[in-house]
């Protein structure tokens, strides 16, 4: 029986719908974010309910084959980016199978024949719209997304799937910030001005 802040080492074997990993103890799923098939972890379970769990990565203690190091700084917090420690061959082959699940519950695909999905030119500096939320830490401005289930900003000096142009934005509102300071909203109070930037 697992029990909140157990620590389990675990064979991921699976991905659930938001790319977290899926690994098994006496049959219960443990969903945990930042892993993926082929990896064993050690887990800590921060939630229980009847049928699966929630972990959290402590330790990778053998990598997955298709693990490759994150190109963004702060992938591994940020909410963004679920599998930028995931081989783009490996993403495509979870997404592909994600659409065939969901298709199947809907229509019956025996005999169809679907084509594998096309990979894009290019895995980063594509995305030309993106929307932040600001925050106030220590008297500093961040900017960012949220991190993965929270209201809480990661903040980042560069995001790596944006056009250039974009990324060039974000030092400009930090020294508009800093010239010109402006209050942040805050979620507690329901006061300030500052709440998101659209890029």
């Amino acid at each position: 029986m697992l029990t909140k802040n157990q620590l389990v080492d675990i064979k991921i074997t699976d991905q659930g719908k938001t790319g977290d990993g899926v690994g098994f103890v006496d049959e219960i799923p443990i969903y945990t974010p930042n892993c993926i098939p082929g990896d064993r972890v050690q887990v800590k379970i921060v939630k229980v309910e009847k049928r699966r769990a929630y972990g959290k990565l402590i330790s990778v203690l053998t990598p997955s084959l298709d693990w490759v190091e994150p190109t963004c700084l702060v992938a591994a917090t940020c909410g963004g980016c679920q599998l930028q420690h995931q081989s783009h061959d490996a993403q495509l082959a979870f997404k592909q199978k994600l659409l065939l699940d969901r298709l199947n519950r809907f229509i019956d695909l025996d005999g169809v024949n679907v084509q594998s999905m096309i990979p894009s030119t290019s895995q980063f500096g594509f995305r030309n719209k993106m929307q932040f939320s600001f925050a106030m830490d220590a008297g500093q401005l961040q900017i960012g997304l949220y991190a993965a289930r929270s209201h809480r900003v990661v903040d980042t000096d560069e995001c790596p799937i944006m056009t250039p142009e974009m990324n060039a934005v974000l030092p400009v509102i930090r020294q508009w910030h800093h010239d010109y300071p402006e209050t942040v909203f805050d979620e507690a109070t329901g006061q300030g001005v500052l709440r998101h930037l659209t890029i």
